[in-house]
């Protein structure tokens, strides 16, 4: 059984944040946008270091548009966490079966339908979810999913060692903050957000790492509905990660649209109002699926 305790919040749209622990025993902070009617439901994934809560623009937008949008901060991440543990997680499977989890307890709280969002690191894990889980989930997005890490061999080599020999310690970030968003306050936002992580594991990026390299052969499986968005400028997480798992996704009803000058947060960039509207049409297209 899962217990949840909540607290709300009175806003325009109707908030609620708080903790849950789900079925393996796992306690995560959870945050719902939501719609009045609740005639859609999506679970969102947010990315690497960062949390749900920097999704809040996104989650009032879609649920002003009659989509109510839940999300969870993973393990190792945002409210989730701890001090002891922000930017440390045990194996890229925890973040997969945390999110089949949560998405089984939607479900049965929504009559069965289900969308699934992802960012980046969260694209990567709807993929990994869609492989092996798609009897609650309708349909699915990501946005910059993180199915390719452009590592150098001298890099790579590095983190390999560095894992096997001090998986536990820190190190400085490996995003350039500028690259997220065209938009300078959203940047400002994450450089001085103290729940972003900035000194994640050296075993948060391998694992991240790992799971990027085992999607590959297991994408021709997914067979829902996908929409697959990423920035045409994105300098963190190129866009042939989006193009290449295109091609091998073996959906029929698939679609992919690539943002010209945009860089990785396309729901965070100055005309991001265009990435919600193509998200809200896809997704009230879906809705009888």
């Amino acid at each position: 059984m899962f217990i949840t305790f909540f607290r709300l919040i009175i806003r325009m749209t109707r908030y609620i944040e708080g903790a849950i622990v789900l079925s393996s025993g796992q306690k995560v902070f959870r945050r719902s946008w939501i719609a009045d009617e609740e005639k859609l439901n999506v679970l969102g994934i947010h990315g690497f270091v960062e949390h749900s809560g920097r999704y809040d623009n996104f989650g009032k937008k879609l649920a002003d548009s009659g989509i109510t949008v839940n999300m969870f901060d993973l393990r190792g991440h945002g409210r989730t966490a701890t001090n002891n543990d922000l930017g440390v997680i045990g194996n890229f499977e925890d973040f997969v079966s945390d999110s089949i989890d949560y998405a089984t307890m939607l479900s049965e709280e929504n009559g069965g339908k289900l969308f699934l969002y992802g960012h980046s690191m969260g694209g990567l894990i709807v993929l990994h979810v869609l492989t092996r889980n798609d009897k609650h989930i309708i349909g699915a997005i990501t946005s910059g999913p993180s199915t390719i890490m452009t590592v150098n061999p001298l890099t790579k080599f590095l983190l390999l060692s560095m894992n096997s020999v001090s998986p536990g310690r820190k190190v400085k970030l490996p995003i350039r903050p500028e690259y997220l968003s065209h938009d300078t306050s959203v940047v400002k936002s994450y450089i001085s957000d103290p729940l972003v992580c900035k000194n994640p594991s050296v075993n948060l990026i391998y694992q991240m790492y790992i799971g990027s390299k085992s999607i590959w052969p297991s994408l021709s499986k997914i067979g829902v509905p996908i929409l697959m968005l990423h920035g045409g400028d994105d300098r963190i997480v190129p866009p042939k990660a989006t193009q290449e798992s295109f091609e091998k996704i073996g959906s029929e009803d698939k679609k992919i649209r690539i943002f010209n000058g945009m860089f990785h947060e396309i729901h965070n960039e100055v005309n991001k109002e265009e990435v919600y509207s193509e998200i809200i049409t896809w997704l009230k297209g879906h809705e009888s699926k």
